[in-house]
């Protein structure tokens, strides 16, 4: 069986003729088998068909156009302008193809199950496979996604797995904020960390709102970008532990309000309310209820009624 496909990607990936676009439909079945081969081939003959509308449009605008009104003569330079077409794609084309198989390719690398090597530097390697695209539905499932990597994280740190969800909450508003590229590949950037001279690793600069002497002001800032949500709260912890300035925070991380208060002292954020808005959404029983169904605790019930 995949003897036949692969001869079929070859024999299409090479067609002469222009009939051969009637394969199309073939290729794009086929194409589900995520094979490079496939790829590049569906690619050359999308860019053949785009090519063949710009002539045809071309054409169409020109006066050699107008003036052929038979109709034989209308058949055949549509059957010249399929043959040049996939002439040109078969040849390099205009650069089309190759964007098209990109596409393609990073599609087929997003679907569920697909697997990534990521490396980066200053953030340690997840154990847990990475994903590439994450968009979470709802605020529950903000939740519970971020919840087995939050768990060890706060453990690391001394606090409460929901702390670090909540103000991962505030700062990506529940996944829908996120930071993305110019490609739109998501950063998994869950606390807004910025990318300093220190950061190696990849990074994004994006506009954004910062409070100067208590006055919102728009402006441009570089956050780091990291592989997986794993990374993210990774390299989260990393960035409290070794900064002195955080070190306060870090002695009353058993107490969620005094932690929060604290990280704002140090100047984790420019906003004036930013431990409080973090402790609002903690407060929430539409937090606190999926936060107990994953975890019950009583210390959760009682921020709650607090």
């Amino acid at each position: 069986m995949m003897n036949n496909s692969n001869t079929t990607f070859k024999e299409l990936a090479t067609a002469s003729v222009y009939t051969d676009f009637n394969s199309l439909a073939r290729l794009r079945a086929q194409a589900s088998q995520q094979s490079p081969e496939a790829n590049k081939a569906v690619a050359n003959q999308f860019e053949a068909l785009l090519v063949q509308n710009m002539l045809k449009a071309m054409r169409e605008a020109s006066q050699l156009g107008a003036s052929t009104d038979g109709e034989q003569t209308r058949f055949y330079m549509d059957m010249f302008d399929k043959q040049i077409a996939l002439e040109l794609a078969r040849n390099g084309g205009i650069g089309l193809g190759a964007v098209i198989e990109r596409q393609l390719s990073l599609s087929a690398a997003q679907r569920p199950g697909a697997t990534a090597e990521i490396s980066m530097h200053g953030a340690r390697e997840s154990q847990a496979q990475p994903v590439l695209k994450w968009n979470p539905t709802s605020q529950q499932a903000f939740i519970e996604d971020l919840w087995p990597h939050a768990l060890e994280s706060a453990k690391e740190l001394g606090v409460s797995a929901d702390v670090l969800i909540a103000q991962a909450a505030l700062e990506t508003g529940w996944g829908r904020n996120m930071i993305h590229d110019q490609s739109g590949r998501n950063s998994f950037n869950l606390f807004g960390i910025k990318a300093g001279t220190n950061w190696q690793g990849p990074q994004i600069t994006v506009p954004t709102l910062e409070y100067r002497d208590g006055i919102a002001r728009k402006e441009s800032a570089t956050f780091r970008a990291y592989g997986s949500l794993q990374q993210s709260m990774n390299d989260y912890v990393e960035f409290l532990t070794n900064n002195p300035r955080y070190q306060q925070a870090l002695e009353q991380a058993d107490d969620a309000e005094a932690f929060l208060q604290a990280l704002q002292q140090a100047g984790y954020a420019t906003d004036p309310a930013y431990a409080e808005k973090i402790s609002n959404i903690m407060s929430r029983e539409s937090f606190t209820s999926v936060v107990s169904a994953l975890q019950p605790g009583e210390a959760v019930a009682a921020r709650a009624q607090g």
